[in-house]
């Protein structure tokens, strides 16, 4: 094919119009996208409208002729890239280069009426219009200011094809003996040998601006002549078949083609009438998920939104397709199906099947529970429940079936849940006080820490009588919003107790109450003989001082003068000590 030259921008304004046509051509794909999304008279649709003519129409009066080179996945203006894209779906590269075009030229002058023809056209193909790509699309259009150069795709693939298969005889109208044949008719084209040149771009001067043929040099010697014929043998036409169907996958990605359908569906006015094309949306649906494809399924699903707004037209008519593929999606077959995919490791990402179980809603769970079983998964459990906690935004009780489950890691799991679900949560989390793994009450304890307030003080009190002592030392480190309750509760606890890690977790409840109650039963608590060793016995003592001075106030400051005062020198030297720092800190 030969190299296709762009006109040159002019030196001194090639970095700052290089940035303003990236900008322009970003927002040709916004519009396209606004276009394909909102119904035809939304006001959004018009605002981009009249945006999109605006800065266009702005650009090419300040900088003059646009001329852009196409390839596969990019556009360049002076072999310089301005837009690139590698995935191809919805793609403005993609989207001109597979249907032919090579370069396009917007020239001064250009007005809103073409401007609106030419996004017009592209739409018709972005859409996923199977009858109309964009060299159809723009040549039925009279551009004066816009012109383009294009290949014949086909004519392309299928010379290729014909060197592959017939090396020897490209040009041959015969055929084998017996084996019927099928005829395609290539003309030449009726502009070349007019005086215009081969391959020569017209310009805005020029009358019947269209599609001008590339030569397609190195293929040109498989051209036959003029009203020749070129005879294809049934087995060439199945290879063709095949060769088309291969570039339909490529070029209808999920998104493109569901929405291609959907715009079918939308045309019926009778649902009996689509139940075809539902079936065959249905079934490439549970192929995808039978491949573990799950990022190609959301899109379908994402499409399927898109479709279902009250915004579009007809919207009513895709409750009956969302049933159907949703009941797919959601049957126990599809189910059992997925987590079969998870125990083989067989699917796309992580990523795309957590997307995919979001929208399964509750049927996702016995999913959503292996996962949290699969410990070389442990980085993807806080998603797991995040997304466990939206499923049940109303009720989280959906749950509390799993808690008698024998794996406590999973238990574990579930009961994290249940704190994420704030107070919501707090009636399953009693379920699990007497749970037989310490682990899992431990669990509990932290998961009431993260739903806090005083709505938590029943079960944490209950936890104070756990049979594990760091059960219990946990439940009162993180007793932080204590009560009047609370309090009378630590006093009658605390004298009993000959643990010194759960008497000082005790001291911390009462310091964080900081009431006149607590107070007193802190200075009831340096006057009391405990049967600790003296060091064990002089630390605690020591961290109740301390309490006492944390408190801070007028009866708290009293209760350290009166230790201050005691025949027992230990506490009298460490109260001193205590009240001379408060009152450094109050001078301070």
């Amino acid at each position: 094919m030969e190299n296709l030259e762009v006109k040159s921008i002019r030196p001194e304004q090639e970095e700052e119009t290089l940035t303003q046509t990236k900008t322009l051509l970003r927002l040709i794909e916004k519009t396209l996208k606004i276009v394909k999304v909102y119904p035809p008279n939304s006001p959004i649709i018009k605002n981009q409208k009249d945006l999109f003519n605006r800065e266009f129409l702005s650009f090419l009066d300040k900088y003059g002729d646009l001329s852009i080179t196409v390839t596969d996945s990019s556009l360049k203006v002076d072999d310089k890239i301005v837009y690139e894209e590698e995935i191809k779906t919805n793609n403005l590269a993609f989207l001109l280069y597979r249907d032919g075009v090579r370069r396009i030229t917007f020239y001064k002058g250009l007005t809103r009426e073409e401007l609106q023809e030419f996004l017009e056209a592209l739409a018709e193909s972005w859409q996923g219009s199977e009858e109309m790509d964009v060299v159809n699309s723009l040549w039925e259009r009279d551009f004066q200011h816009i012109s383009y150069q294009a290949i014949d795709m086909l004519i392309v693939d299928l010379l290729e094809h014909i060197k592959i298969s017939h090396p020897q005889s490209e040009t041959s109208a015969e055929t084998s003996p017996g084996v019927p044949s099928r005829r395609i008719i290539l003309e030449e084209d009726e502009e070349e040998g007019e005086g215009e040149g081969e391959g020569e771009e017209k310009g805005p001067d020029k009358q019947g601006i269209g599609v001008s043929r590339e030569t397609l040099k190195g293929d040109v010697d498989y051209f036959p002549g003029a009203g020749a014929t070129l005879t294809l043998s049934e087995m060439d036409l199945e290879n063709i078949r095949e060769m088309i169907e291969e570039d339909r996958k490529k070029f209808n990605p999920p998104h493109a083609y569901s929405l291609a359908l959907f715009n079918l569906l939308s045309l019926e006015e009778q649902p009996e009438k689509y139940t075809s094309l539902l079936l065959v949306l249905k079934k490439y649906f549970l192929e995808l998920i039978s491949n573990g494809n799950f990022g190609s399924a959301c899109s379908i699903l994402h499409a399927m939104n898109e479709f279902k707004v009250p915004s579009t037209p007809n919207h009513e008519k895709y409750d009956g397709l969302e049933k159907g593929i949703m009941g797919a999606a959601r049957s126990p077959e599809s189910i059992e199906k997925i987590r079969e995919l998870l125990r083989k490791n067989r699917f796309d990402s992580l990523d795309n099947l957590l997307e995919y179980l979001s929208f399964l809603r509750e049927k996702a769970l016995p999913v959503l529970v292996d996962l949290l079983t699969r410990k070389e998964l442990k980085g993807v459990y806080p998603r797991v429940r995040e997304l466990l906690t939206e499923l049940g935004q109303k009720d989280v009780g959906y749950l509390a079936e799993w808690i008698s489950d024998d794996r406590p890691e999973l238990t574990k799991q579930i009961v994290a849940t249940w704190g994420e679900a704030g107070e919501r949560g707090i009636p399953y989390l009693a379920r699990c006080l007497r749970h037989k793994d310490p682990g899992v009450r431990l669990e509990v304890i932290r998961s009431l820490n993260h739903i806090g307030g005083k709505a938590v003080n029943p079960l944490l009190s209950k936890l104070l009588f756990d049979p594990e002592p760091d059960v219990r030392i946990l439940a009162a480190r993180y007793f932080t919003n204590p009560d009047s309750d609370t309090v009378s509760l630590v006093g009658q606890l605390i004298g009993k107790k000959k643990e010194i890690r759960e008497k000082m977790a005790l001291v911390d409840i009462l310091k964080r109450a900081g009431s006149r109650e607590a107070v007193a039963i802190l200075q009831d608590q340096l006057n009391q003989k405990i049967w600790f060793k003296r060091e064990e016995n002089n630390r605690f003592k020591a961290y109740v001082v301390r309490a006492l001075a944390g408190i801070d106030k007028d009866f708290s400051i009293e209760a350290l003068k009166a230790g201050a005062r005691s025949g027992n020198r230990k506490i009298r030297n460490m109260c001193k000590t205590a009240l001379q720092k408060t009152q450094a800190n109050k001078t301070t």
